[in-house]
């Protein structure tokens, strides 16, 4: 999957560090949640929003790729 430039909203992107650490976290001290009660309507629109934005390019993608896969079997079978 390609970076679209979307956003992630729940959750916060580890560094590399961060993410070894987790393996050593057992008690899972270091998930660090933007709870859902200090977000406001605004932003659980614009997550919903950068979330159909990106099944959409999925689907412009998968489409793509059937259609490209559609035109060199028939042009194979020509």
């Amino acid at each position: 999957m390609k970076n679209s430039g979307f956003r992630y909203y729940v959750f916060n992107l580890p560094s590399i560090l961060s993410g070894v650490s987790r393996i050593f976290d057992l008690g899972g001290t270091l998930n660090d949640y933007d709870p859902i009660f200090r977000r406001g309507p605004e932003e659980d629109l614009a997550a919903l929003r950068s979330d159909w934005i990106v099944i959409g390019q999925d689907f412009r993608d998968a489409i793509a790729t059937y259609a490209d896969s559609e035109i060199s079997e028939r042009l194979t079978h020509e």
